[in-house]
């Protein structure tokens, strides 16, 4: 007898790496995941674990609602847990939710032992192997072993910088970082479960250093890159500071380290870069991009902006707006600005209207829909490799790249990401061909409805 669970996540890649080594563990440990994609869709899980962020109070807000629905749709007899950086960070406001609940502060690695022994109580055994029919690297939350298509893998945690208004310094701890033979084991572990496809995150994975050989994030993504079995490796968001000359240079030298960044801007107003304590000017950052992209004239990026900090002003926005241009950046993540109790930023007041942060937003998403427009306009008519996405029943289903979670598409094809992770509808691929595979395509054309590329299949890749 084994008992069922579902874990589930909010917030970034690191709370995604998170919740999947619980998840890992429950599974090694003989227990069962559990169908349904929403909280109301599983049936009485004995155990559900909420990996919670907190890194605006929005993701606090939604943090604490999903543990309700959690609670809602747990058995009497069954827990709740909850992990992650929200429980680091006020584990009182969700130990008052429900008797149920358990909220496990800290590591990950130490939440998971706790579950798993709490998982093994309610079995009512000390379960041995994996259950049948369910490994580790498969989903089954739509009633299926739907095979995800890359791992993502934490590689550094913790953080000394002192930006004003994150909260992550507080509930993540000072910098610390995995030893290169540690990551690597992990990578050997994912590749055997089939993902060939690796993502290197960290909080501030920059500060990467082994803590033995004080080897630097180039000389680990070389290693992962030459791991037997890994097709693609990328690098998650990394601070301008640490894209440098050395690192941009591994990148562009070897052919399975994708030509993708993200670099998080926050401003492009000086004034305002200063007021939330970044590490950067704007021409600073500017000279980070152009050094990656002497290196990598094909590169990609993608960006984080924080709109509507207290101290921005229309011009200040319309300075960031205008470096967002120029740099022509994919992809904008947008963050209204939200004060985060416990951050230096809290201590102002919040003078800008959410009308106006939302049409902020709103012409910085729209400027980096034109720039991707053009990204991929240039790269018609030239070869490249993709890696498949899965389908299921009629309805076409991708994998997010930033979470792995998947999505439903109405593309009515099979679908994929370029080496610098644009997005491209694939033609004429064999019907025999499985999700994670490597394909080689030529790039044809920008789809006009969708805006992603349409690319026709040229034969296997990977190498």
């Amino acid at each position: 007898m084994s008992t069922g669970y579902d874990v589930d996540f909010l917030g970034c890649k690191i709370s995604h790496t998170d919740a999947q080594a619980i998840s890992d563990a429950l599974a090694a440990a003989g227990h069962r995941q559990l169908p349904g994609t929403t909280p109301e869709q599983a049936s009485n899980p004995d155990v559900r674990v909420i990996n919670t962020c907190c890194i605006t109070g929005e993701a606090e807000k939604k943090s604490r609602q999903r543990v309700r629905r959690a609670v809602n749709a747990t058995g009497v007899d069954g827990r709740v847990f909850v992990t992650g950086c929200g429980a680091s960070n006020g584990a009182e406001r969700y130990e008052q939710i429900d008797d149920r609940v358990t909220v496990l502060p800290g590591a990950a690695s130490r939440a998971a032992s706790a579950i798993v022994e709490a998982a093994d109580h309610l079995a009512g055994l000390a379960c041995r192997g994996p259950a049948p029919g369910v490994a580790p690297g498969h989903d089954t939350r739509d009633g299926r072993a739907t095979k995800r298509t890359r791992a993502f893998v934490k590689v550094q945690d913790g953080c000394d910088f002192d930006c004003s208004y994150c909260i992550v310094p507080i509930v993540r701890g000072a910098p610390r970082s995995r030893s290169v033979d540690a990551v690597l084991a992990e990578v050997a572990k994912r590749v055997e479960q089939g993902r060939r496809e690796i993502v290197l995150t960290g909080v501030n994975i920059g500060l990467y250093r082994d803590p033995e050989s004080r080897a630097g994030l180039d000389r680990l993504l070389l290693a992962v890159a030459d791991t037997p079995g890994v097709a693609r490796v990328r690098i998650s968001s990394i601070e301008s500071n640490h894209v440098n000359r050395r690192l941009v240079a591994t990148m562009a030298a070897h052919p399975k380290v994708c030509h993708h960044l993200h670099v998080p801007l926050q401003s492009g107003d000086d004034d305002v870069l200063a007021d939330m304590g970044r590490h950067y000017d704007a021409r600073r950052y500017m000279r980070a991009i152009a050094t990656a992209r002497a290196a990598m004239p094909d590169l990609n990026v993608t960006t984080d902006v924080i709109v509507g900090y207290p101290s921005e002003t229309d011009a200040s926005f319309e300075r960031t707006l205008a470096l967002v241009t120029e740099l022509g950046f994919t992809k904008v993540h947008a963050f209204p600005f939200s004060e985060r109790p416990g951050t230096d930023a809290a201590q102002h007041r919040d003078p800008i209207a959410r009308d106006v942060k939302s049409e902020r937003s709103r012409r910085l998403r729209e400027q980096a829909e034109h720039a991707a427009i053009e990204h991929r306009t240039r790269m018609v008519g030239r070869r490249d490799e993709v890696v498949v996405e899965s389908r299921g029943g009629g309805a076409l289903l991708t994998s997010d790249p930033d979470t792995d979670r998947t999505v439903a598409s109405e593309l009515g094809h099979r679908t994929g990401y370029t080496r610098d992770y644009s997005p491209v509808r694939l033609l004429g691929l064999p019907p025999d061909t499985t999700s994670g595979s490597i394909v080689d395509v030529l790039l044809e054309r920008v789809h006009p409805e969708t805006g992603v590329l349409d690319a026709r299949y040229a034969g296997p890749g990977g190498g």
